[in-house]
Parts: structure tokens; sequence; C-alpha cells
């Protein structure tokens, strides 16, 4: 029974395309069919793929008959889309869940065709293939029967260029100039790629997959291709690419997400940030508590000072750009359970202070210094900085001096100068 039902001559199990019979007619017809007996098996089948293509009138009318089927009747109702469903329908039908194959399922899938239709599959084709067909056996065999069409050895250069528009798509440097959050470098990679005629949504794909796969690495999962990136890293850059496909739908220019994407680079990192100008008169400063708290900790300041060169040679390796902040900080003190950081700009402040920038200094601090949370002030250069700003909207430097200018901009970015 089960071999006539894989070759389509037991008529007791019928399937039906509820895409292309959506209506309340094709119900009726279907409802009259009902009160024909089994002829071989022992329960007439209909199998309704698509079923949440259905009209709401035809949905109507199958109601009616899941309400009282007739004896030796099963419906198997097939869905993609559930929410479609109406709840009226699924609250009468068992639920059953087919989970999605995993790489090493869709890879078994993939040898067996390459194997039963005498083909050869260059190293990494169909890691890169399975990689791309979004966990369908069906679109994993379709794209190995579209390549088989032109040669019998798969190699690693035509499923790229199947998937992603080229055969020579550098997608692993676009993915190191991303994380690396080099505005001009990827833009230039994103214009040579798009020269080759890059297929982005298959690009964005990849690049999510193998940024998935680098977190699952870091909490143990798989093994690790960058130590050098950080969880942070990663999970901002996955945040970013999620917002790509629904981007690229409504964008005139599928390219377009990714360079503003780039571009979003310049004002985010270090010292990017477009400076805004304040009036003198709004600059509050805070140079420090007021009343200082009395330090409960039991570490002294000069182990601090002793100890801060260390703490940002540790840090370095883990986060390049919390290094780089706090070469511009100075500790000031010790208040209650708090590490105070002197900090000489509204945006050093504010990159200091988000959660995981903050967290990792505390965890080095508690590593090289002891327990210690930290805060950060702004000191008095803030506000001597601000008044030398203009008024106007345009950010305009006032001194003439070049040594002056250099120091001055060598401070801010927290760089040395010759």
């Amino acid at each position: 029974m089960c071999r006539g039902v894989d070759n389509g001559t037991v008529v007791d199990v019928v399937e039906i395309d509820a895409a292309s019979n959506t209506g309340v007619d094709n119900i009726r017809e279907l409802r009259e069919k009902l009160g024909l007996a089994p002829v071989e098996a022992r329960v007439k089948v209909f199998i309704m793929d698509e079923v949440h293509m259905l009209s709401a009138s035809a949905f109507n009318a199958l109601l009616k008959t899941l309400e009282e089927p007739p004896e030796g009747v099963v419906f198997v109702l097939c869905t993609t889309e559930e929410d479609k469903v109406p709840k009226t329908i699924a609250s009468r039908c068992v639920k059953v869940v087919f989970r999605k194959p995993n790489h090493e399922e869709l890879m078994t899938s993939l040898r067996k065709v390459i194997s039963g239709e005498g083909l050869e599959a260059e190293a990494g084709a169909l890691e890169l293939l399975a990689e791309n067909v979004d966990g369908s056996f069906r679109e994993g065999h379709k794209l190995l029967e579209q390549l088989a069409q032109v040669n019998k050895k798969i190699s690693l250069s035509a499923v790229r260029e199947l998937v992603t528009g080229s055969a020579d798509m550098d997608i692993e440097r676009l993915l190191q100039l991303m994380l690396a959050r080099d505005a001009k470098a990827m833009i230039s990679c994103i214009d040579q790629m798009g020269s080759k005629g890059a297929n982005w949504l298959s690009v964005v794909r990849i690049l999510v997959e193998k940024l998935r796969l680098e977190l699952r690495a870091c909490v143990g999962i798989g093994e690790r291709q960058n130590e050098e990136v950080g969880v942070e890293q990663i999970t901002q850059a996955l945040n970013e690419l999620m917002m790509m496909p629904s981007a690229m739908k409504q964008a005139v220019d599928e390219q377009l997400p990714l360079e503003l994407m780039a571009a979003s680079f310049i004002e985010n990192n270090e010292g990017g940030k477009a400076a805004k100008v304040v009036e003198p008169k709004e600059v509050k400063p805070v140079v420090a508590e007021t009343r200082a708290e009395v330090n409960v900790t039991g570490i002294d300041m000069s182990l601090v000072h002793q100890k801060w060169a260390e703490v940002l040679t540790t840090l370095a390796p883990k986060n390049h750009s919390v290094a780089g902040l706090l070469r511009s900080t100075k500790p000031k003190a010790i208040e209650g359970k708090y590490l105070i950081l002197e900090v000489f700009y509204k945006f050093h402040k504010e990159q200091l202070e988000q959660e995981l920038k903050r967290r990792m200094l505390e965890e080095v601090l508690a590593e090289k210094v002891g327990p210690l949370s930290v805060k950060c002030v702004l000191g008095q250069k803030a506000a001597e900085v601000a008044m030398s700003m203009p008024k106007d909207d345009n950010i305009k430097l006032i001194s003439t001096d070049e040594a002056q200018m250099a120091t001055a901009v060598a401070d801010i970015f927290g760089v040395e100068t010759n």
C-alpha cells in the first residue's frame, strides 16, 4: 500500500492543491466524493496542500465537513503559513510540525543524489549549496539538477556563481570588513561585488549563516573561525543583517541598504561621530560627586594607577574600541564601590556607559585590580572644549596653530602624535 501511495496508483489517497482550488465550489465538489467507500485502503485520505490559500467561504464549507467528518475519511491539511488558517479549522486538527532539516541531513540528501546520478562534487561545493537552500531538500535537489545540466562535476565556483550571482564573490572579505566597521573599504568591496552581478539576498543569507555559526561557537557549539571577533561584534552584525532582506525589497537598488549600513559605521565608530555644537550656557560639567562616598572596597587608588596600563593592554585584544576610549580617560577616585573615571568628552562617556562595554571593563578590573563597578563623570575639559565651539551649526576650528589642532584631535581620539 505504501509503494502504491508513493507511485500514485492508490485511488483512495487524493491530493488536492488548495492554491489552485481556492473556491467554495471546489470544496462542495470534494464533499460529494466523501460518501464513496474506500476501494482498497481502510480509509480515504484527502491531502490538501497549501490549505491557507482557500477563500473564507471555502473554509466555512470545509468547517462543516470537519465538524462532522464521514466515517472512514481522513483529512491532511498542509500549510507553510499556519497563522492564515482560521482557528475554527486548526482547533479541529491534530497539529504535526515538520522541522527544517539540519545541515548534515541536507548534506546526506545531496550526497545520495551525487552518488545515484553518477556525479562528482568538488570539495566545499555541497557544503555551500546546503548553506543556501534554507533547509529545503527540494530546493537543494533542484539546484543540483541545474548544475548537473552544465557539468557532471559540480565545482565550488559553479555553486558560488549560482547562489551569489558570480563565481568570484569575496564574501569572506566583505564579512571581515563589516566586523571591522571599515566603511570605506566595505563600500568599495560592495561596489566590486555589485559590478560582478551579486545576488544580494543570497550574499546576506551567507553572511548571516557564517555569523550564526561563529556565534554558536562562542558558546561552545562548533569551532571558532575567528578568535579575535567578540560576541558583541557578532550580535551587532547579525542584528544589522537581519534587517537587510526587507530593506532590500523596498529599496530602489538592492545594494543601497548594505551601503547605508557601511555609512553608519562612520557615525558610530569612535571619534567618527559628528560633534554636536553646544551653546556655552548649556554646558553643565560634572567634575565629580561633591560629597564623596567612603571607599568600601578596600582597594587603594595607587593600585589602580599602577595596574591601569595592564588593564588597557588586557582589554585591547578583547575590544580595541574600549581600550582606545579608556586611553582618553583618567581614573580619578574610588567612591563606595565605584571607580570614578574622569571622561573629557560626552561621546566617550556615552560609549563607555554602554552595558556591554562597561561590563567588559569591570571584568578586567576584577581580574587585575579587584571587584569594582565603574562610573563615568565629565571632567572640566568638556566645558572648555564646548566653549571653544562657535554658536552656529557649522563646526569650524578656532585655532590656526597646527600643533595645537593635532594635539586636540589626538586627545579626542585617544592616539599619540609625533
